[in-house]
Protein backbone atom coordinates (compact mmCIF):
# COMPACT_ATOMS: atom_id res chain seq x y z
CA UNK A 1 0.00 0.00 0.00
CA UNK A 2 1.37 3.45 -0.87
CA UNK A 3 0.21 6.96 -1.53
CA UNK A 4 -2.78 8.52 0.26
CA UNK A 5 -4.14 5.10 1.27
CA UNK A 6 -0.95 4.49 3.29
CA UNK A 7 -1.77 7.27 5.75
CA UNK A 8 -4.15 5.20 7.88
CA UNK A 9 -1.58 2.47 8.42
CA UNK A 10 1.02 5.05 9.44
CA UNK A 11 -1.40 6.65 11.90
CA UNK A 12 -2.22 3.27 13.47
CA UNK A 13 1.38 2.02 13.78
CA UNK A 14 3.01 5.35 14.59
CA UNK A 15 5.43 7.46 12.57
CA UNK A 16 8.46 5.96 14.36
CA UNK A 17 7.61 2.43 13.19
CA UNK A 18 6.21 3.41 9.79
CA UNK A 19 7.18 6.84 8.45
CA UNK A 20 4.83 8.52 6.00
CA UNK A 21 6.16 8.28 2.42
CA UNK A 22 5.46 10.60 -0.52
CA UNK A 23 5.90 7.96 -3.18
CA UNK A 24 2.79 6.61 -4.82
CA UNK A 25 1.02 9.98 -4.76
CA UNK A 26 -0.24 10.98 -8.23
CA UNK A 27 1.18 13.93 -10.23
CA UNK A 28 1.14 17.38 -8.62
CA UNK A 29 -0.36 15.89 -5.48
CA UNK A 30 2.82 13.81 -5.01
CA UNK A 31 4.98 16.92 -5.48
CA UNK A 32 3.00 18.76 -2.80
CA UNK A 33 3.22 15.77 -0.44
CA UNK A 34 7.01 15.52 -0.93
CA UNK A 35 7.55 19.24 -0.40
CA UNK A 36 6.69 19.16 3.29
CA UNK A 37 9.39 18.23 5.80
CA UNK A 38 9.97 18.41 9.54
CA UNK A 39 8.36 16.63 12.47
CA UNK A 40 7.01 13.26 11.25
CA UNK A 41 3.69 13.72 13.09
CA UNK A 42 3.21 17.18 11.53
CA UNK A 43 4.09 15.77 8.11
CA UNK A 44 1.48 13.02 8.57
CA UNK A 45 -1.23 15.54 9.50
CA UNK A 46 -0.35 17.77 6.55
CA UNK A 47 -0.51 14.88 4.10
CA UNK A 48 -3.81 13.67 5.62
CA UNK A 49 -5.28 17.16 5.08
CA UNK A 50 -3.93 17.19 1.56
CA UNK A 51 -5.48 13.78 0.81
CA UNK A 52 -8.82 14.91 2.22
CA UNK A 53 -8.93 17.97 -0.01
CA UNK A 54 -7.92 15.86 -2.99
CA UNK A 55 -10.70 13.36 -2.43
CA UNK A 56 -13.32 16.05 -1.93
CA UNK A 57 -12.23 18.08 -4.93
CA UNK A 58 -11.98 15.03 -7.09
CA UNK A 59 -15.43 13.61 -6.34
CA UNK A 60 -17.75 13.74 -9.30
CA UNK A 61 -21.27 15.07 -8.60
CA UNK A 62 -24.17 12.67 -8.93
CA UNK A 63 -25.90 12.95 -12.27
CA UNK A 64 -28.77 15.42 -12.13
CA UNK A 65 -32.21 13.84 -12.32
CA UNK A 66 -34.87 16.27 -13.33
CA UNK A 67 -38.19 15.59 -11.59
CA UNK A 68 -41.28 15.02 -13.66
CA UNK A 69 -43.15 18.35 -13.90
CA UNK A 70 -46.12 18.85 -11.61
CA UNK A 71 -49.44 17.96 -13.22
CA UNK A 72 -52.02 20.62 -13.97
CA UNK A 73 -54.31 21.68 -11.14
CA UNK A 74 -57.80 20.23 -11.14
CA UNK A 75 -59.26 22.72 -8.63
CA UNK A 76 -59.62 26.49 -9.03
CA UNK A 77 -57.26 28.88 -7.29
CA UNK A 78 -58.50 30.91 -4.34
CA UNK A 79 -59.63 34.45 -5.20
CA UNK A 80 -56.88 37.07 -5.31
CA UNK A 81 -58.10 38.82 -2.13
CA UNK A 82 -58.12 35.53 -0.25
CA UNK A 83 -54.59 34.77 -1.46
CA UNK A 84 -53.38 38.13 -0.14
CA UNK A 85 -55.10 37.42 3.17
CA UNK A 86 -53.35 34.05 3.40
CA UNK A 87 -49.95 35.65 2.83
CA UNK A 88 -50.67 38.13 5.62
CA UNK A 89 -51.78 35.39 8.02
CA UNK A 90 -48.59 33.45 7.36
CA UNK A 91 -46.49 36.54 7.95
CA UNK A 92 -48.33 37.52 11.15
CA UNK A 93 -48.36 33.93 12.51
CA UNK A 94 -52.09 34.24 13.26
CA UNK A 95 -52.56 30.52 13.78
CA UNK A 96 -56.24 30.46 14.74
CA UNK A 97 -57.41 32.41 11.71
CA UNK A 98 -54.94 30.58 9.48
CA UNK A 99 -56.38 27.19 10.41
CA UNK A 100 -59.92 28.46 9.82
CA UNK A 101 -58.84 29.96 6.48
CA UNK A 102 -57.43 26.58 5.41
CA UNK A 103 -60.51 24.67 6.51
CA UNK A 104 -62.83 27.10 4.72
CA UNK A 105 -60.77 27.05 1.51
CA UNK A 106 -60.76 23.25 1.61
CA UNK A 107 -64.53 23.20 2.03
CA UNK A 108 -64.81 25.53 -0.99
CA UNK A 109 -62.54 23.25 -3.03
CA UNK A 110 -59.82 25.80 -3.82
CA UNK A 111 -56.02 25.59 -3.99
CA UNK A 112 -53.46 28.03 -2.59
CA UNK A 113 -50.80 29.97 -4.55
CA UNK A 114 -47.63 27.90 -5.17
CA UNK A 115 -45.40 30.40 -3.33
CA UNK A 116 -46.93 29.58 0.08
CA UNK A 117 -46.74 25.79 -0.27
CA UNK A 118 -43.40 25.31 1.56
CA UNK A 119 -44.64 27.23 4.62
CA UNK A 120 -47.91 25.32 4.66
CA UNK A 121 -46.25 21.94 4.25
CA UNK A 122 -43.93 22.76 7.13
CA UNK A 123 -46.99 23.62 9.21
CA UNK A 124 -48.58 20.30 8.31
CA UNK A 125 -45.40 18.52 9.43
CA UNK A 126 -45.85 20.08 12.88
CA UNK A 127 -49.63 19.95 13.26
CA UNK A 128 -51.61 16.84 12.38
CA UNK A 129 -54.94 18.66 12.80
CA UNK A 130 -54.44 20.85 9.70
CA UNK A 131 -53.42 18.03 7.37
CA UNK A 132 -56.90 17.14 6.05
CA UNK A 133 -57.41 20.74 4.90
CA UNK A 134 -53.91 20.94 3.45
CA UNK A 135 -54.51 17.78 1.46
CA UNK A 136 -57.14 19.71 -0.51
CA UNK A 137 -55.70 23.24 -0.70
CA UNK A 138 -52.18 22.08 -1.60
CA UNK A 139 -53.53 20.70 -4.84
CA UNK A 140 -51.55 18.75 -7.41
CA UNK A 141 -48.54 21.05 -7.17
CA UNK A 142 -48.37 20.64 -3.37
CA UNK A 143 -48.56 16.87 -3.71
CA UNK A 144 -45.77 16.96 -6.32
CA UNK A 145 -43.65 19.20 -4.08
CA UNK A 146 -44.20 17.00 -1.00
CA UNK A 147 -42.74 14.02 -2.84
CA UNK A 148 -39.42 15.87 -3.17
CA UNK A 149 -38.67 16.04 0.57
CA UNK A 150 -38.92 13.24 3.17
CA UNK A 151 -40.30 15.49 5.93
CA UNK A 152 -43.35 16.21 3.77
CA UNK A 153 -44.08 12.56 3.01
CA UNK A 154 -47.20 12.72 5.19
CA UNK A 155 -49.10 14.50 2.38
CA UNK A 156 -48.72 11.74 -0.26
CA UNK A 157 -49.66 9.15 2.39
CA UNK A 158 -52.74 11.16 3.31
CA UNK A 159 -53.71 11.49 -0.34
CA UNK A 160 -53.38 7.73 -0.83
CA UNK A 161 -55.46 7.08 2.25
CA UNK A 162 -58.17 9.44 1.01
CA UNK A 163 -58.45 7.52 -2.26
CA UNK A 164 -58.57 4.17 -0.49
CA UNK A 165 -55.19 3.08 -1.81
CA UNK A 166 -53.64 3.02 1.66
CA UNK A 167 -54.49 3.39 5.29
CA UNK A 168 -51.97 5.23 7.44
CA UNK A 169 -49.46 4.63 4.66
CA UNK A 170 -49.60 0.83 5.05
CA UNK A 171 -52.40 -0.17 2.68
CA UNK A 172 -55.99 -1.26 3.37
CA UNK A 173 -56.65 -3.22 6.56
CA UNK A 174 -55.93 -6.91 6.24
CA UNK A 175 -59.06 -8.75 7.36
CA UNK A 176 -57.75 -12.23 6.62
CA UNK A 177 -57.60 -15.02 9.18
CA UNK A 178 -53.80 -14.99 8.85
CA UNK A 179 -53.68 -11.35 9.95
CA UNK A 180 -55.67 -12.31 13.05
CA UNK A 181 -53.60 -15.38 13.90
CA UNK A 182 -50.13 -14.03 13.10
CA UNK A 183 -50.35 -10.31 13.91
CA UNK A 184 -48.87 -8.69 16.99
CA UNK A 185 -51.07 -7.43 19.83
CA UNK A 186 -51.74 -4.00 18.30
CA UNK A 187 -52.42 -5.45 14.83
CA UNK A 188 -54.87 -8.01 16.21
CA UNK A 189 -56.72 -5.33 18.13
CA UNK A 190 -56.99 -3.24 14.94
CA UNK A 191 -58.24 -6.37 13.17
CA UNK A 192 -61.07 -6.73 15.68
CA UNK A 193 -62.07 -3.06 15.31
CA UNK A 194 -62.04 -3.30 11.50
CA UNK A 195 -64.00 -6.56 11.35
CA UNK A 196 -66.53 -5.40 13.93
CA UNK A 197 -67.46 -2.52 11.63
CA UNK A 198 -68.90 -4.96 9.09
CA UNK A 199 -69.25 -8.35 10.80
CA UNK A 200 -69.45 -8.11 14.63
CA UNK A 201 -70.23 -11.83 15.03
CA UNK A 202 -67.07 -12.92 13.18
CA UNK A 203 -64.85 -10.76 15.38
CA UNK A 204 -66.57 -11.98 18.55
CA UNK A 205 -66.07 -15.63 17.57
CA UNK A 206 -62.37 -15.00 16.92
CA UNK A 207 -61.88 -13.38 20.34
CA UNK A 208 -63.84 -16.13 22.14
CA UNK A 209 -61.81 -18.90 20.51
CA UNK A 210 -58.48 -17.53 21.74
CA UNK A 211 -59.66 -15.93 24.99
CA UNK A 212 -58.18 -18.56 27.34
CA UNK A 213 -54.71 -18.30 25.79
CA UNK A 214 -54.52 -14.51 25.40
CA UNK A 215 -52.05 -12.68 27.69
CA UNK A 216 -53.56 -10.20 30.16
CA UNK A 217 -52.82 -6.93 28.33
CA UNK A 218 -54.13 -8.43 25.09
CA UNK A 219 -57.41 -9.44 26.76
CA UNK A 220 -58.04 -5.87 27.92
CA UNK A 221 -57.33 -4.46 24.46
CA UNK A 222 -59.49 -7.02 22.67
CA UNK A 223 -62.40 -6.34 25.01
CA UNK A 224 -62.08 -2.60 24.40
CA UNK A 225 -62.22 -3.29 20.65
CA UNK A 226 -65.62 -4.92 21.11
CA UNK A 227 -67.09 -1.47 21.82
CA UNK A 228 -67.47 -1.22 18.03
CA UNK A 229 -70.79 -2.88 17.22
CA UNK A 230 -71.54 -3.77 20.86
CA UNK A 231 -74.61 -5.99 21.13
CA UNK A 232 -76.37 -8.64 23.21
CA UNK A 233 -74.24 -11.43 21.71
CA UNK A 234 -71.20 -9.96 23.46
CA UNK A 235 -72.69 -10.23 26.93
CA UNK A 236 -71.61 -13.81 27.83
CA UNK A 237 -67.95 -13.05 27.14
CA UNK A 238 -68.14 -9.74 29.01
CA UNK A 239 -69.74 -11.48 32.01
CA UNK A 240 -66.88 -14.01 32.03
CA UNK A 241 -64.40 -11.15 31.93
CA UNK A 242 -65.85 -9.73 35.16
CA UNK A 243 -64.07 -12.63 36.90
CA UNK A 244 -60.72 -12.03 35.19
CA UNK A 245 -57.66 -11.78 37.43
CA UNK A 246 -56.58 -8.51 35.79
CA UNK A 247 -58.14 -5.27 37.00
CA UNK A 248 -58.06 -3.55 33.60
CA UNK A 249 -59.94 -6.46 32.02
CA UNK A 250 -62.61 -6.37 34.73
CA UNK A 251 -63.00 -2.59 34.46
CA UNK A 252 -63.34 -2.73 30.68
CA UNK A 253 -65.95 -5.47 30.89
CA UNK A 254 -67.97 -3.57 33.50
CA UNK A 255 -67.87 -0.38 31.42
CA UNK A 256 -69.08 -2.15 28.28
CA UNK A 257 -71.82 -4.03 30.11
CA UNK A 258 -73.07 -0.77 31.62
CA UNK A 259 -73.22 0.67 28.09
CA UNK A 260 -75.09 -2.37 26.73
CA UNK A 261 -78.87 -1.77 26.84
CA UNK A 262 -80.72 -4.51 28.68
CA UNK A 263 -77.62 -6.15 30.16
CA UNK A 264 -77.82 -8.21 33.32
CA UNK A 265 -75.20 -5.97 34.93
CA UNK A 266 -77.41 -2.93 34.26
CA UNK A 267 -80.31 -4.73 35.90
CA UNK A 268 -78.18 -5.61 38.94
CA UNK A 269 -77.00 -2.01 39.24
CA UNK A 270 -80.59 -0.78 38.95
CA UNK A 271 -81.61 -3.12 41.76
CA UNK A 272 -78.76 -1.86 43.95
CA UNK A 273 -79.57 1.77 43.15
CA UNK A 274 -83.25 1.43 44.05
CA UNK A 275 -82.37 -0.50 47.20
CA UNK A 276 -80.17 2.42 48.28
CA UNK A 277 -82.46 5.25 47.09
CA UNK A 278 -86.16 4.97 47.86
CA UNK A 279 -89.02 7.37 47.32
CA UNK A 280 -90.71 8.36 50.56
CA UNK A 281 -94.15 9.92 50.21
CA UNK A 282 -95.55 11.89 53.15
CA UNK A 283 -98.55 14.08 53.75
CA UNK A 284 -96.57 17.30 53.37
CA UNK A 285 -93.64 16.30 51.18
CA UNK A 286 -92.16 13.70 48.92
CA UNK A 287 -88.45 13.03 49.11
CA UNK A 288 -85.72 10.57 48.23
CA UNK A 289 -84.12 8.82 51.17
CA UNK A 290 -80.64 7.34 50.75
CA UNK A 291 -79.43 4.34 52.73
CA UNK A 292 -76.08 2.97 51.57
CA UNK A 293 -74.74 -0.17 53.32
CA UNK A 294 -71.59 0.14 55.39
CA UNK A 295 -69.90 -2.71 53.54
CA UNK A 296 -69.44 -3.48 49.86
CA UNK A 297 -70.48 -7.04 49.04
CA UNK A 298 -68.51 -9.31 46.72
CA UNK A 299 -71.18 -9.21 44.01
CA UNK A 300 -70.94 -5.43 43.78
CA UNK A 301 -67.16 -5.62 43.60
CA UNK A 302 -67.46 -8.14 40.76
CA UNK A 303 -69.70 -5.69 38.89
CA UNK A 304 -67.04 -2.99 39.05
CA UNK A 305 -67.89 -0.98 42.16
CA UNK A 306 -64.64 0.07 43.85
CA UNK A 307 -63.57 2.15 46.82
CA UNK A 308 -62.90 5.83 46.11
CA UNK A 309 -59.42 7.19 46.91
CA UNK A 310 -58.52 6.78 50.57
CA UNK A 311 -57.90 10.53 50.88
CA UNK A 312 -61.58 11.37 50.33
CA UNK A 313 -63.23 12.85 53.45
CA UNK A 314 -66.06 10.83 54.93
CA UNK A 315 -69.05 13.15 54.84
CA UNK A 316 -72.52 12.63 53.41
CA UNK A 317 -71.48 13.85 49.97
CA UNK A 318 -68.10 12.18 49.74
CA UNK A 319 -66.20 9.23 51.17
CA UNK A 320 -66.50 5.50 50.56
CA UNK A 321 -70.28 5.12 50.70
CA UNK A 322 -70.82 8.17 48.50
CA UNK A 323 -68.32 6.82 46.00
CA UNK A 324 -70.12 3.49 45.87
CA UNK A 325 -73.51 5.13 45.34
CA UNK A 326 -72.19 7.41 42.60
CA UNK A 327 -70.77 4.43 40.69
CA UNK A 328 -73.91 2.35 41.10
CA UNK A 329 -76.24 5.12 39.92
CA UNK A 330 -73.92 5.93 37.01
CA UNK A 331 -73.98 2.30 35.81
CA UNK A 332 -77.72 1.79 36.28
CA UNK A 333 -80.01 2.48 33.30
CA UNK A 334 -81.98 5.70 33.60
CA UNK A 335 -85.16 3.67 33.21
CA UNK A 336 -84.61 2.54 36.80
CA UNK A 337 -85.95 5.95 37.86
CA UNK A 338 -89.11 5.99 35.76
CA UNK A 339 -91.33 5.86 38.85
CA UNK A 340 -90.00 9.30 39.84
CA UNK A 341 -91.71 10.83 36.82
CA UNK A 342 -90.10 12.80 33.98
CA UNK A 343 -86.44 13.72 34.43
CA UNK A 344 -87.17 17.31 35.43
CA UNK A 345 -89.50 16.12 38.20
CA UNK A 346 -86.98 13.49 39.35
CA UNK A 347 -84.20 16.08 39.55
CA UNK A 348 -86.45 18.50 41.44
CA UNK A 349 -87.33 15.89 44.07
CA UNK A 350 -85.80 16.67 47.45
CA UNK A 351 -82.98 14.35 48.49
CA UNK A 352 -82.59 13.87 52.23
CA UNK A 353 -79.44 14.30 54.31
CA UNK A 354 -77.20 16.03 51.76
CA UNK A 355 -77.01 13.14 49.29
CA UNK A 356 -78.28 15.20 46.33
CA UNK A 357 -74.83 15.98 44.82
CA UNK A 358 -73.93 12.29 44.80
CA UNK A 359 -77.19 11.19 43.24
CA UNK A 360 -77.12 14.00 40.65
CA UNK A 361 -73.51 13.22 39.71
CA UNK A 362 -74.48 9.58 39.09
CA UNK A 363 -77.44 10.65 36.98
CA UNK A 364 -75.19 12.99 34.99
CA UNK A 365 -72.79 10.14 34.16
CA UNK A 366 -75.69 7.88 33.17
CA UNK A 367 -77.21 10.63 31.01
CA UNK A 368 -73.91 11.06 29.19
CA UNK A 369 -73.55 7.31 28.64
CA UNK A 370 -77.07 6.96 27.26
CA UNK A 371 -77.03 10.27 25.39
CA UNK A 372 -80.22 11.42 27.11
CA UNK A 373 -81.02 15.02 26.22
CA UNK A 374 -84.01 15.04 28.58
CA UNK A 375 -81.90 14.13 31.61
CA UNK A 376 -79.09 16.47 30.60
CA UNK A 377 -81.51 19.38 30.26
CA UNK A 378 -83.21 18.48 33.54
CA UNK A 379 -79.94 18.37 35.48
CA UNK A 380 -78.48 21.54 34.03
CA UNK A 381 -81.75 23.42 33.74
CA UNK A 382 -82.38 22.93 37.44
CA UNK A 383 -78.94 24.36 38.20
CA UNK A 384 -78.12 21.40 40.40
CA UNK A 385 -74.71 21.20 42.03
CA UNK A 386 -72.92 18.20 40.55
CA UNK A 387 -70.18 18.21 43.13
CA UNK A 388 -67.61 21.04 43.24
CA UNK A 389 -69.48 23.37 40.91
CA UNK A 390 -70.66 21.54 37.79
CA UNK A 391 -67.32 19.80 37.33
CA UNK A 392 -65.64 19.82 33.91
CA UNK A 393 -65.48 16.03 33.82
CA UNK A 394 -69.23 15.72 34.44
CA UNK A 395 -70.02 18.31 31.79
CA UNK A 396 -67.91 16.34 29.32
CA UNK A 397 -69.72 13.16 30.38
CA UNK A 398 -73.07 14.83 29.73
CA UNK A 399 -72.10 16.17 26.33
CA UNK A 400 -70.10 13.25 24.92
CA UNK A 401 -73.02 10.90 24.40
CA UNK A 402 -75.37 13.51 22.97
CA UNK A 403 -75.99 13.91 19.24
CA UNK A 404 -74.14 16.92 17.81
CA UNK A 405 -77.39 18.79 17.28
CA UNK A 406 -78.23 18.63 20.99
CA UNK A 407 -74.84 19.61 22.42
CA UNK A 408 -75.28 23.34 21.85
CA UNK A 409 -78.60 23.33 23.73
CA UNK A 410 -77.03 21.58 26.71
CA UNK A 411 -73.92 23.81 26.56
CA UNK A 412 -76.20 26.85 26.69
CA UNK A 413 -77.65 25.48 29.92
CA UNK A 414 -74.13 25.10 31.31
CA UNK A 415 -73.42 28.74 30.46
CA UNK A 416 -76.73 29.83 32.01
CA UNK A 417 -75.86 27.84 35.11
CA UNK A 418 -72.51 29.68 35.35
CA UNK A 419 -74.33 32.97 34.83
CA UNK A 420 -76.64 32.20 37.72
CA UNK A 421 -73.70 31.37 40.01
CA UNK A 422 -72.04 34.60 38.94
CA UNK A 423 -75.16 36.61 39.74
CA UNK A 424 -75.21 34.99 43.19
CA UNK A 425 -71.52 35.88 43.60
CA UNK A 426 -70.73 32.19 44.05
CA UNK A 427 -68.24 31.32 41.29
CA UNK A 428 -66.54 27.91 41.74
CA UNK A 429 -62.83 27.77 40.96
CA UNK A 430 -63.41 25.29 38.14
CA UNK A 431 -65.76 27.60 36.21
CA UNK A 432 -63.23 28.37 33.40
CA UNK A 433 -62.59 24.65 32.88
CA UNK A 434 -66.32 23.85 32.98
CA UNK A 435 -67.18 26.48 30.38
CA UNK A 436 -64.28 25.47 28.14
CA UNK A 437 -65.35 21.80 28.36
CA UNK A 438 -68.94 22.66 27.49
CA UNK A 439 -68.14 24.96 24.57
CA UNK A 440 -65.22 23.11 22.98
CA UNK A 441 -67.41 20.12 22.12
CA UNK A 442 -70.10 22.12 20.31
CA UNK A 443 -70.13 21.95 16.51
CA UNK A 444 -69.87 25.24 14.69
CA UNK A 445 -71.54 27.49 13.73
CA UNK A 446 -73.16 27.96 17.10
CA UNK A 447 -76.94 28.40 17.08
CA UNK A 448 -78.48 31.60 18.50
CA UNK A 449 -79.45 29.94 21.79
CA UNK A 450 -75.78 29.32 22.61
CA UNK A 451 -74.52 32.61 21.16
CA UNK A 452 -76.97 34.60 23.29
CA UNK A 453 -76.05 32.72 26.46
CA UNK A 454 -72.33 33.17 25.86
CA UNK A 455 -72.60 36.90 25.15
CA UNK A 456 -74.75 37.45 28.22
CA UNK A 457 -72.21 35.61 30.36
CA UNK A 458 -69.35 37.61 28.80
CA UNK A 459 -71.01 40.89 29.69
CA UNK A 460 -71.57 39.82 33.29
CA UNK A 461 -68.06 38.40 33.62
CA UNK A 462 -66.44 41.58 32.27
CA UNK A 463 -68.24 43.56 34.96
CA UNK A 464 -67.48 41.30 37.93
CA UNK A 465 -64.61 38.88 37.35
CA UNK A 466 -60.84 39.22 36.86
CA UNK A 467 -59.77 38.57 33.28
CA UNK A 468 -56.75 36.30 33.74
CA UNK A 469 -58.58 32.99 34.45
CA UNK A 470 -60.76 33.51 31.36
CA UNK A 471 -58.25 34.68 28.74
CA UNK A 472 -58.05 31.27 27.09
CA UNK A 473 -61.84 31.05 27.06
CA UNK A 474 -62.14 34.42 25.32
CA UNK A 475 -59.62 33.27 22.71
CA UNK A 476 -61.79 30.18 22.11
CA UNK A 477 -64.93 32.28 21.70
CA UNK A 478 -63.26 34.50 19.10
CA UNK A 479 -63.02 31.53 16.75
CA UNK A 480 -66.43 30.07 17.58
CA UNK A 481 -68.81 33.02 17.73
CA UNK A 482 -70.33 34.04 14.40
CA UNK A 483 -68.38 36.92 12.82
CA UNK A 484 -71.53 39.02 12.88
CA UNK A 485 -71.30 39.12 16.68
CA UNK A 486 -68.37 41.58 16.53
CA UNK A 487 -70.40 44.73 17.41
CA UNK A 488 -72.05 42.96 20.36
CA UNK A 489 -68.72 41.72 21.68
CA UNK A 490 -67.05 45.11 21.35
CA UNK A 491 -69.85 46.81 23.27
CA UNK A 492 -69.85 44.47 26.27
CA UNK A 493 -67.02 45.89 28.39
CA UNK A 494 -67.25 48.94 30.61
CA UNK A 495 -63.70 49.99 31.65
CA UNK A 496 -64.69 51.53 34.96
CA UNK A 497 -62.18 49.50 36.99
CA UNK A 498 -58.69 48.13 36.38
CA UNK A 499 -60.10 44.66 35.64
CA UNK A 500 -62.78 46.24 33.50
CA UNK A 501 -60.11 48.01 31.45
CA UNK A 502 -58.35 44.69 30.88
CA UNK A 503 -61.62 43.10 29.79
CA UNK A 504 -62.36 46.04 27.50
CA UNK A 505 -58.99 45.74 25.81
CA UNK A 506 -59.36 41.98 25.30
CA UNK A 507 -62.96 42.24 24.09
CA UNK A 508 -62.14 45.02 21.62
CA UNK A 509 -59.33 42.83 20.28
CA UNK A 510 -61.82 39.97 20.04
CA UNK A 511 -64.25 42.18 18.13
CA UNK A 512 -61.46 43.16 15.73
CA UNK A 513 -60.63 39.50 15.15
CA UNK A 514 -64.29 38.70 14.52
CA UNK A 515 -64.43 41.52 11.98
CA UNK A 516 -61.31 40.14 10.31
CA UNK A 517 -62.92 36.70 10.23
CA UNK A 518 -66.00 38.15 8.55
CA UNK A 519 -63.85 39.76 5.87
CA UNK A 520 -61.78 36.60 5.48
CA UNK A 521 -64.83 34.37 4.98
CA UNK A 522 -66.34 36.82 2.51
CA UNK A 523 -63.13 36.77 0.46
CA UNK A 524 -63.29 32.99 0.26
CA UNK A 525 -66.81 32.92 -1.16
Amino acid sequence: MSGPDDLVATALLGTERRPSAADGWPGALGAAAAAVDGDPAAVLLFRAALATLWRRAGALPAPAVEPVPAPAERLPAVPAAAARRLAGLLEDRETGLLDEWLATAAARGCVVPPAVLPDLLDRGSRLVAVRPALRVVAGERGLWLARQRPEWAWLPRLAEQATGAAQDGTGPPDLSEEAWRLGDQAARQRWVVAVRATDPARALVAVEETWRTEPGPARAGLLAALAEGLGPADEPLLERALDDRRKDVRETAARLLAALPGSALGARMAQRARAAVRLERGLLRTRLVVEVPDDLDAAAVRDGVVDPPASSPTTAGTGRRAGWLRQIVAAAPLSAWDDLGPPDRAVATTVADGWAPVLHAGWAAAAGREGSLAWAEALLGAGVDLGDGLGADRVVALLTGLPEGDRARVAALVVRHALGRLAARDVPADTPAVLAAALAGCPRPWPPVLVDAVLEWLGAAAARLPLWPYQGLVDLLVHALPPGAAPRVGGLARPTTEDGARWANRLHRAATTLTTRAEMLEELR
